[in-house]
């Protein structure tokens, strides 16, 4: 969590610092995503069940998500989104689950 924190700290001091010469500064902070690292460990029916059943997305993330996002956040149409932070997680953060992973 500190780090995160920092993070964002670094990304708005970004944003404030620059953000006048017409540069963007937003971060993307993205939950469990199956691509190359992910892709093994999420074939296996309990982990992925684990992450799934935590997201009201119901799902995890796939590569495009991420990328659809950072394609929008870089547009010069998205110039007076400054200092944002995307959490691209399908609503994980809400912390909508209250189980455990032994159930």
């Amino acid at each position: 969590m500190e780090n995160e924190c920092a993070l964002e700290g670094f990304n708005a001091n970004l944003a404030i610092d620059f953000g006048a010469f017409g540069i963007i500064a937003n971060s993307i902070a993205p939950g469990t995503v199956r691509m190359g690292m992910t892709r093994d460990l999420l074939n296996d029916l309990v982990v992925a069940d684990h992450f799934t059943s935590r997201v009201p997305a119901g799902r995890v993330g796939e590569v495009k998500d991420i990328a659809s996002a950072i394609a929008l956040l870089a547009d010069e149409d998205a110039g007076f989104c400054k200092g944002t932070k995307t959490r691209l997680d399908g609503g994980y953060a809400l912390g909508s689950y209250t189980g455990s992973w032994s159930q």
